[in-house]
């Protein structure tokens, strides 16, 4: 038979695999990062205003304690008297007084909070200012009710802390408080160009000593603001003198200071001998700060100061008027401003025009080597209370904010034009400095001479902290701008 069914089969071909096609790698997703979270110290849960309970509500007026934090455990109660729209029985909005902080507490060594049932509590320590000094400490509990009301707690026992919290009548009991927006004094200014740190330097016996000092600060940043504040003395009947000097936080320039005496061989010269100076020191990189007065026999001192991380040099202007009419003098203010000469000085003096002895009106005023633009000034006569109340201050209140609408910024607040027997302000506008212009008023100095150290150092803080620099000498008027001075302080930045 056939052998054809012994003949080999034809081999089914390997069929060639489809590749795998290689995957498209997912990416591995970047991780949103956690932000890290701004840690929160014991001390912060206490910063910000509190409205005190009513207590009798004695002549409409209310407690506000404005809460600052010195550091991760300890902070400074600022407390400052309000007053209600309804007077007789502390109801409706609450009015601003105008006032300086004047009572303060320090609260430290605050202790972690425990928590007992719904409330929680802080042990701390507690220190009252009586008389421009930090009493003894005293133990005490701050208990919250919840993160907006809290109280000092008469009781360590905590079950009692929580009882007492949950049957306190926020409204009505003095010391328990109530969170509550900053009154108009530690409002921060809607543009902060800058914070500042105020010091107070003590008052030297030699002239040397009082030059080292302003140097010592100057290096540090800290520009003299003005000498020899009179203030209240803790520790006796004699008034204390203290050197004021602030440091703008923005900056890093810093400051030389040398004084300078002036011998006066007669009146007449006094002033002349005055100017010259200014001029020389001016043309050597020095603007003129201020006079101590005569300190010997015919010789006068007076003091300069350079700004040495931007160098300037200074050059001085003045007219001799016998009409010291209002309208002659701004007309000579602005005369001189137009030429880009800043007023620095404006009153009468017995001196020689040039051609004769007499008494003369002298505008005096400064031109900048870095400064291009022109100054114009206005001047406003306003009556004023004895002592300045709060009438006045809303009265300056309004004004300010319509000459900075302007550009235009206060420079005198105290009369130093000498203007006879007119209380009034005056403006200065700088075409070369156009940034925003805000104010804060008080009736009262900041540094004045009925607080002690203690208080000023801490009250001129707090608005140094929140964005206000002094628009006059003692701090009754605040602005924030750095670069602004009043006649009365002189240069303060120089630039």
């Amino acid at each position: 038979g056939s052998d054809d069914n012994d003949s080999e089969p034809t081999p089914t071909p390997t069929p060639t695999p489809t590749p795998t096609p290689t995957p498209t790698p997912t990416p591995t997703p970047t991780p949103t990062p956690t932000p890290t979270p701004t840690p929160t110290s014991v001390a912060d849960r206490f910063v910000g205003s509190w409205l005190a309970g009513k207590g009798g509500c004695i002549n409409g007026s209310a407690l506000k304690m404005n809460v600052i934090k010195v550091s991760d455990n300890s902070v400074r109660f600022a407390s400052e008297t309000v007053r209600y729209e309804n007077e007789s029985n502390c109801t409706g909005n609450i009015v601003a007084s105008y006032r300086q902080a004047e009572d303060f507490s320090l609260v430290s060594n605050i202790g972690a909070p425990q928590t007992v049932q719904t409330s929680s509590y802080n042990k701390v320590d507690w220190q009252l200012v009586v008389a421009g000094k930090l009493t003894q400490k005293q133990p005490a509990i701050l208990g919250f009710k919840n993160a907006n009301q809290f109280c000092l707690v008469p009781t360590d026992e905590p079950n009692a802390i929580h009882n007492y919290l949950q049957q306190a009548n926020f409204d009505l009991t003095n010391t328990c408080f109530t969170k509550t927006t900053p009154p108009a004094s530690m409002q921060k200014p809607t543009q902060v160009l800058a914070t500042a740190s105020f010091r107070l330097g003590d008052n030297k016996e030699s002239w040397a000593d009082v030059l080292s000092q302003l140097n010592d600060q100057g290096r540090q940043g800290y520009a003299l603001l003005t000498p020899s504040v009179r203030l209240d003395n803790p520790d006796g009947s004699f008034a204390l003198y203290k050197n004021l000097y602030v440091k703008n936080n923005k900056s890093t320039d810093t400051y030389t200071y040398k004084t300078v005496d002036v011998k006066t061989n007669s009146v007449a010269n006094r002033y002349l001998l005055w100017v010259n100076e200014l001029n020389k020191q001016g043309s050597l990189g020095y603007i003129y700060k201020l006079s101590f007065g005569e300190v010997t026999s015919d010789t006068d001192k007076y003091l300069f100061v350079k700004n040495d991380k931007k160098p300037a040099t200074y050059s001085y202007s003045n007219r001799f008027l016998t009409n010291t009419s209002r309208t002659s003098i701004l007309n000579a203010f602005n005369e001189l401003g137009a030429q880009g000469c800043k007023l620095i000085y404006a009153n009468s003096e017995f001196t020689n025009n040039g051609t004769t002895n007499g008494t003369f009106y002298v505008p005096t005023c400064v031109n900048s080597s870095t400064h291009n633009g022109t100054y114009a000034y206005r001047y406003f006569e306003v009556p004023q209370h004895i002592p300045f109340n709060k009438d006045d201050a809303i009265k300056l209140e309004k004004l300010l904010k319509e000459q900075a609408a302007e550009g235009y910024r206060l420079v005198d607040a105290n009369n130093n034009l000498g203007f006879f027997n007119i209380d009034g302000y005056l403006f200065e506008r700088d075409s070369e400095n156009t940034g925003p212009i805000e104010y804060k008023v008080f009736i009262e100095d900041a540094a004045s001479e009925t607080d002690e150290p203690y208080i000023v150092e801490n009250r001129i803080q707090d608005q140094g902290t929140l964005g206000w620099f002094f628009a006059v000498r003692l701090g009754s008027v605040y602005t924030n701008s750095p670069t602004n001075y009043d006649l009365a302080s002189g240069v303060v930045f120089p630039k």
